[in-house]
């Protein structure tokens, strides 16, 4: 599952800052419409799959639009090893907050 140096740690920088960025979206959007999460920083599954899903797109769109995709394809790397690199990041997180918020 690992790329070149250069671009495992550019997608992976760029899909944690995605995360962060759509994850405080939701936290506040949640907390501004009256939604108090029982624990904190908590959101819906249905929102985790959307936040997952929204930084996995954001990535595709970006590394499209700097045809990454298309350098990658040619190394041999397709375009569900591209995404899984930009949606496991966030996902993982995601993961780790709800244990984190169970326990």
């Amino acid at each position: 599952m690992i790329l070149l140096p250069h671009f495992t740690r550019s997608l992976l920088t760029r899909s944690l800052v995605t995360w962060l960025f759509v994850r405080a979206v939701v936290t506040v959007g949640s907390a501004a419409l009256g939604v108090p999460p029982d624990p904190p920083f908590s959101i819906p599954p249905l929102a985790v799959v959307l936040v997952v899903g929204i930084v996995a797109v954001v990535g595709w769109v970006y590394a499209r639009r700097r045809n990454e995709d298309q350098f990658l394809l040619c190394l041999g790397y397709g375009p569900v090893r591209l995404l899984g690199m930009l949606a496991l990041p966030a996902l993982l997180l995601e993961l780790g907050i709800g244990i984190a918020a169970r326990l």
